[in-house]
């Protein structure tokens, strides 16, 4: 049964692979027996080892793993993604707030005591670079996903936490997807405030693609948005 259990889980993760930890917060269990049960998998010949601590899915088992799923666990299927997608926000905030410490940010990760913690990478920097370069796939996939299952409050979090994955000037045009998505959840959350913070985004990432009208707009609508809030 917890070999089955996370088969379908695993069908569940929106990304191009999957870590002991990130299975996990999947699965909701520690990472020891997460890990056991990854490797119960892979001697299966059900999930592939790709990497140091990295395992994914075919594609074929994959939909047939998430078929399964979302078929017969709708409420467990909800809780596993809405832990994944915690998960990957509490690390990207922290990784955020290590790279960035002085941008101004909204989310409640950010406030004293909450998630964001840089010593979760060691306070080092290019520990933290190079996690979200590793992860860059399963986080852009996490947005879209969480957007997707009506995560809302998530999705714009998360979209909120990934500057440092696309400044400076990196993968611009995913990056506007991604606040996209986060736009619409912040819409969706009814939260003005939220909203104005992504048109921020989406306006420096309209603006480093050269274009003109674009930020201008979102601009303008953040600050009346702002106002209002």
């Amino acid at each position: 049964p917890g070999q089955a259990r996370a088969y379908r889980l695993l069908g569940l993760h929106p990304g191009p692979d999957v870590t002991a930890p990130a299975a996990a917060a999947l699965l909701g269990l520690p990472p020891g027996p997460a890990a056991a049960l990854l490797d119960d998998l892979v001697h299966a010949s059900l999930l592939l080892d790709v990497g140091v601590d990295r395992h994914r899915l075919h594609d074929l088992v994959r939909l047939h793993a998430r078929d399964i799923a979302e078929r017969d666990e709708q409420v467990e299927h909800r809780a596993a993604l809405t832990r994944l997608c915690s998960w990957y926000l509490d690390l990207a905030a922290s990784a955020d707030l290590l790279l960035f410490s002085g941008r101004w940010h909204l989310g409640e990760r950010y406030a004293e005591g909450g998630a964001a913690d840089p010593a979760r990478f060691g306070g080092d920097p290019a520990v933290a670079r190079a996690w979200l370069d590793q992860e860059r796939g399963n986080l852009i996939a996490m947005v879209a996903e969480a957007r997707r299952t009506g995560l809302d409050e998530l999705t714009w979090q998360l979209a909120e936490s990934l500057w440092p994955l696309f400044s400076p000037g990196r993968h611009q045009a995913v990056w506007t997807e991604v606040l996209q998505d986060g736009r619409a959840a912040a819409r969706a959350c009814g939260d003005e405030r939220a909203q104005a913070r992504m048109l921020t985004l989406l306006g420096l990432a309209y603006r480093s693609r050269g274009e003109v009208a674009a930020p201008r707009n979102a601009y303008e609508e953040a600050l009346t948005l702002s106002r209002r809030s």
